[in-house]
Order: structure tokens, then sequence, then C-alpha cells
């Protein structure tokens, strides 16, 4: 029997059966190498035969030249990959290069230290971090926070690292700082930018980049607003933009004396702890472009604060993220990002 017959074999067989053998496939698969044609890895769930393009059912239909599955989307007429629209469309690494490189990620090396471990260049190493970091954005949108939340906000100097060349089209807004030297104006200043955090004992966590200057009153419902339950208990000093939290997010709202921790059982020990870290894998980078603070933010979140799973089973879980998700991120895009990308 040939592979066009067993093809078709495969079409006549009802949806249940044909998920059922499409997992009984993948639990026997071993060393799957992205680039092999003769190592495709078959759809094993339902989101693989969703049509990337206007999501309608689509039908298997013939293999690509690697070897991969092939669907046709009777709907808009066009035909996918299991990889169309993820961040392993057009990849030229086998899958082992992609898992050294997830290890790498759940180990904060430095984009020199995961290319000299994956055997890729640098550059490819930057542009694999920010479309897997753009990926995993996804995954903090759908936090969902209750019970006791502690918030606050933290600080980083404004960094226009980067390709300052004039066909970029870039210009500074301020005049350079001498390397190593700090802000030119002491405290909170335009030449911050305020990210706003939660996190929750549980090990749920999520940050944004709010403001530049001190944290406003309305940015406490674009960043929390549809994160935190109605109901919750939520934590923070005694910052006059969470004056009206109580009435914007309808929850508890607990006022942390100044300079103190704990308000009988309540406190902000864990934010705080949470910045700390935070503060020291930006510093482990040398400082990150502001531009993409937000994605090593959810890289701390996922690696570093999230306790609800194990390290091995966040890189698996990592793997199967990227495999998955739509990502609509391609290299030209990455450094032309708005240099500060705050929502207020």
């Amino acid at each position: 029997m040939n592979a066009n017959e067993l093809l078709s074999l495969f079409n006549a067989m009802e949806h249940e059966e044909q998920t059922a053998f499409l997992s009984l496939l993948a639990s026997h698969e071993t060393g799957k190498n992205l680039s092999d044609p003769t190592d495709a890895t078959p759809p094993s769930s339902d989101h693989r035969k969703i049509c990337p393009h206007c999501g309608h059912p689509a039908k298997a239909n013939g293999t690509t030249r690697s070897g991969r599955q092939r669907f046709y989307c009777g709907n808009c007429r066009k035909s996918f990959s299991e990889t169309t629209g993820t961040i392993l469309q057009h990849t030229l690494k086998p899958q082992s290069t992609w898992e050294k490189f997830v290890g790498c990620m759940m180990e904060c090396r430095t984009l020199r230290d995961s290319a000299s471990v994956c055997g890729i260049s640098v550059v490819t190493a930057f542009r694999w971090c920010h479309k897997v970091l753009d990926s995993m954005q996804s995954i903090m949108e759908g936090v969902s926070m209750d019970g006791v939340i502690e918030c606050d906000e933290t600080f980083f100097r404004l960094s226009f690292k980067g390709d300052h060349r004039k066909s970029s089209g870039f210009t500074m807004p301020r005049a350079p700082h001498r390397r190593g030297n700090d802000n030119h104006v002491r405290g909170i200043s335009s030449e911050q930018v305020c990210v706003s955090t939660a996190v929750t004992k549980g090990g749920l966590s999520i940050g944004k980049m709010a403001t530049t200057g001190a944290f406003k009153e309305e940015a406490v419902p674009l960043i929390y607003g549809g994160k935190i339950c109605s109901g919750s208990t939520v934590c923070t000093d005694s910052h006059k933009a969470y004056s009206h939290l109580e009435e914007t997010l309808h929850v508890k709202h607990v006022k942390v004396d100044p300079d103190k921790h704990m308000k009988g059982k309540y406190g902000i020990q864990c934010i705080n702890s949470y910045h700390s870290r935070l503060k020291g894998m930006i510093a482990r980078f040398h400082g990150v472009a502001t531009k993409y603070l937000n994605n090593y933010i959810v890289w701390n979140n996922f690696v570093n604060h999230a306790k609800q799973l194990p390290a091995n089973a966040k890189r698996k879980t990592l793997l199967e993220h990227i495999a998955k998700c739509l990502c609509s991120t391609r290299n030209q895009s990455i450094p032309k990002r708005n240099p500060v990308p705050t929502v207020v």
C-alpha cells in the first residue's frame, strides 16, 4: 500500500477516528526533524485543521515538498501546512536545534551563548528570541488573577539601544548619555519608563510598560482590566494612582502604609521580590532596549516566577506553544518597533 492509498483511507475516516489515529502516531514518534522530509510531523490536534487565513475547517490534501501534511480550505481556497503562520514556517533548522534554543531560553542565556550552543548566528538567535517572546505575549494575555494580589510599579531607564543609522529613520529624542552614566535627572522623570506589575502567591504574574515618568491613574484599567477578577483582594502601596482601584476593578483594596511591607496579614513583599528578580534578569543582559522590554518581562514571568509548572514541563510547554501559536512577526519588522511602546 502506497502513501496515496493511505491518504485516501485517512480522508474516508470520521473526524473522531482521524484524531485518534493521529494521536496514536504522535505517541510512537521520536527524534522528529523539521527539515527532514522522511521525518515530517503529522497533525496531532484539531487546531492544525483550522485554516489560519479564514478560520474555517480544512481537509488534508497531499503533502508539501518537505513531506509535511498539507491542508486545503474550501472556504478561502487556500492551502497550508501545519507550520503555516507559526514561528516554524520556512524554518531550515531541525527540531533538535529549536529544542536546544528553547533550553537556552529557559536558562536565560545571552544571545551569544545561545548562538554558540545551537550553532547559529547571533542575528538568528536575536530574531528567534523575539519571535518566541512575541508568541508568548498571548500566554500573559490569557492570565486571570484572583484571591490576594499584590500590585506595584517599578522603573527602568529609557534605552534606545539598536540601529541608529540614518537609513533606519530613527532620531534620538534626547542627547545621548555617556556610557555607564545614570540619568541626567534625579528621581522619577520622563527619562524613565514605568512598568506596572501584579503577582499572586500561587505564581501568576503580569507586567507591562505603562507610561514614561510617574505612574498614572489612567493606566490602571488598561493594565489590570480583564486580568484581575472582581471580588479579589488587591494590596498596593499608598500611591495616589490606586485611589479609585475599588471602583475601577470592583475589588477590595488594601493600602500598605509608606515605609512598611505589611498591613496585618496583607503585604507587598512578593511584588518587591518579583521586582528584584526582574531587574536582576535585565542587568544580566546589560540592559535592553525599551522597545523590547515587554518581551523580557514576559520571559521573566515564564521562567523565573511561574510556580505552577516545573522546569521540564515549562520547556515542553514552550516547545508546544511555538509549534501551535500563530505569530505574525517577521525578521524585518522586529527592529522597526515603536521606541517607547507605552499604553498611556
